[in-house]
C-alpha cells in the first residue's frame, strides 16, 4: 500500500505537499510556457538571433504544418510534404542549440521540467515570433518532444 506523506497547513487541514502550488496558482500549460518565453525574451538574445533567421514564409510553412496535429500528421500523413517541413522544424532546432552554445546570452536561458535550457529558450523564441506575426498554430515542447521521437537518431 503506498503512503502518502502530508503536510499540516495552518487551518488545520491536510494536504498533499504534491498538491499546493505557489501562490495558490494554478497554471495552465500555455501560460507557464509564455512566462518562460516572456522571461527568455528579456534575458536572452535569442529574439533577435532568430528574426535574422526565419523569414515570414518559413514561419508561416511551419504552423501551417504544426496546425493539424503533429502526432496525426507523423502516424499517416495524407502530405507527405507536412512531414518534411516537421523534420525541418527538428533540424532548425538542433542546428541552433549547437549554434548557440557559444552565446554567451544563453547562460540565462531558463531550464524547464524535461528540456534543456538552450533548447527551451529556441523553442519560446520561435513561440514568440510567430504569436507576433500572427500565427495561430504556436510550437511548444510538447509537438518538439514529439518530433524528437520521431526524428532523433
Amino acid at each position: 500500500m503506498l503512503k502518502k506523506r502530508f503536510r499540516k497547513t495552518g487551518d488545520s487541514q491536510r494536504t498533499c505537499g504534491a498538491d499546493l502550488k505557489p501562490h495558490g496558482r494554478h497554471q495552465s500549460y500555455n501560460e507557464m510556457l509564455d512566462d518562460i518565453t516572456q522571461w527568455n525574451a528579456e534575458n536572452t538574445q535569442i529574439l533577435e538571433i532568430l528574426r535574422k533567421k526565419l523569414p515570414e514564409q518559413r514561419l508561416a510553412r511551419w504552423s501551417e504544418a504544426l496546425s493539424g496535429g503533429v502526432r496525426r500528421k507523423l502516424r499517416g500523413s495524407e502530405n507527405p510534404e507536412d512531414v518534411a517541413i516537421l523534420s525541418e522544424i527538428y533540424r532548425f532546432i538542433c542546428h541552433e542549440r549547437v549554434a548557440l552554445l557559444k552565446e554567451p546570452s544563453m547562460r540565462k536561458a531558463r531550464k524547464g521540467e524535461r528540456t534543456e535550457p538552450i533548447t527551451l529558450c529556441i523553442i519560446c523564441g520561435i513561440r514568440a515570433i510567430q504569436k507576433e506575426r500572427g500565427h495561430t498554430t504556436l510550437l511548444d515542447t510538447i509537438k518538439f518532444g514529439l518530433l524528437e521521437k520521431k526524428f532523433a537518431k
